[in-house]
């Protein structure tokens, strides 16, 4: 009965005879294997009572930590022989194993104390962390373009990493800036580091941002929509030449063929292609090359002037009302033949052009193909039948 009593009394109850259950839950309340500790960083050191007088195996305990370790760990029970605390695979324990304030339960194995309650680890993680992060809340009071944000706790002061959610009042027009509580308002970019441009945050929009140490990065910035090549199709038109156009002077641009086509609206962009072939003849037996060229050009006012008005180089335009590339082939044959050259050399070539319909609009607008041969040892050049030209005029979609 006094052993009864007793655990009854370590149990931190009064033993009466009113209460018959006093027992159970004495054994049921565990407080005789729960201490605090009130040793040192690393060092835990933990008295019970009554004491524990043998580390027998399998002895669990619960312990109040009162510092975070800082590496290997071990315990005093009742000033009984150190033990080291180990984790589960027998390792020692890592900076952060133990937390002031956490409740660790260990279990005596005959040398070690093993920790019951860590977080676990597998084969590339030897440190788990948990974190738990509150983002702060709230909703945007400023003019448009500077948000005004009102934290409640306040945030007095905001470093690299501090995350933030802000419910916008306006759509912005352009750059903007943030004004966190009482703190210095700070400019807001997207992850590149540039500005915002209009339309990046909107009203009721939860924006989060993030601050770099100088600036708030928007995460969540609002793409720009994108505009669909070239935009509706306004007029097309499909020409299949059926002609053969042949010329026998070197180095004199000649007509092949000319398109006509009725454009719809003022501003419209203006796509044609002409898809063909050329073809060379040598004059002689033995011609060192052909070289063949062709460009497109176009009138506005009914064949009177052409632009270009005659052949414009080799290079590409990138300013003017007319952007177009040039049809260029050129084939060289080896200095010295004992047998007679190639005979016939086709070329394939595609000219692509663009240009805005101008005020008006015109009546039409009318292509025409030039070419010539700009290699003397051969003159005669042609350009096949079946020449394809699309003309597409498209309206642009604001």
């Amino acid at each position: 009965m006094r052993e009864i009593v007793n655990l009854i009394d370590y149990s931190g109850l009064t033993p009466t005879s009113d209460d018959l259950v006093q027992l159970t839950k004495g054994v049921r309340s565990q407080s005789l294997n729960w201490a605090v500790d009130t040793g040192s960083v690393n060092h835990l050191s933990v008295a019970y009572d009554p004491p524990v007088v043998d580390l027998t195996d399998g002895i669990p305990f619960r312990v109040l930590v009162a510092h975070t370790n800082t590496g290997p760990a071990d315990l005093v029970v009742n000033n009984l022989v150190a033990a080291a605390i180990h984790r589960a695979d027998g390792a020692n324990l890592k900076a952060g194993d133990l937390v002031a304030g956490e409740v660790a339960c260990v279990v005596f194995d005959g040398q070690y104390f093993q920790l019951i309650n860590f977080y676990g680890l597998d084969a590339t993680n030897v440190q788990n962390n948990t974190y738990e992060i509150g983002i702060p809340y709230t909703v945007d009071t400023g003019p448009v373009n500077n948000i005004t944000a009102i934290f409640a706790p306040p945030i007095t002061v905001i470093v690299a990493g501090d995350p933030i959610l802000v419910m916008i009042a306006n759509t912005n027009t352009g750059a903007v800036h943030i004004t966190v509580n009482s703190l210095a308002s700070k400019e807001v970019i997207i992850g590149n580091g540039d500005q915002l441009i209009a339309g990046q945050i909107a009203q009721n929009m939860i924006a989060m941002m993030i601050y770099d140490g100088t600036k708030f990065q928007l995460l969540n910035p609002i793409l720009a929509k994108s505009t669909p090549l070239g935009g509706a199709i306004a007029g097309r038109l499909v020409y299949q030449d059926p002609n053969y156009h042949i010329s026998t002077v070197f180095n004199v641009f000649i007509e092949a063929f000319r398109v006509s086509y009725t454009p719809v609206n003022v501003g419209d962009d203006i796509y044609v292609s002409v898809v063909g072939a050329f073809n060379s003849e040598e004059v002689n037996t033995n011609p060192i090359g052909r070289s063949i060229d062709g460009y497109l050009a176009y009138s506005t006012n009914g064949g009177s002037t052409w632009n270009p008005p005659n052949w414009p180089g080799y290079d590409y335009p990138t300013s003017g009302s007319f952007k177009a590339n040039v049809a260029i082939a050129d084939f060289v044959e080896g200095s010295q033949h004992i047998n007679p050259g190639i005979q016939r050399v086709d070329f394939n070539f595609m000219i692509s052009g663009q240009l805005t319909v101008p005020a008006g609009p015109p009546a039409s607008v009318i292509f025409k193909l030039m070419f010539a041969s700009t290699h003397p040892n051969s003159p005669t050049t042609m350009v096949h039948g079946g020449t394809i030209v699309e003309v597409i005029e498209y309206t642009p979609i604001s």
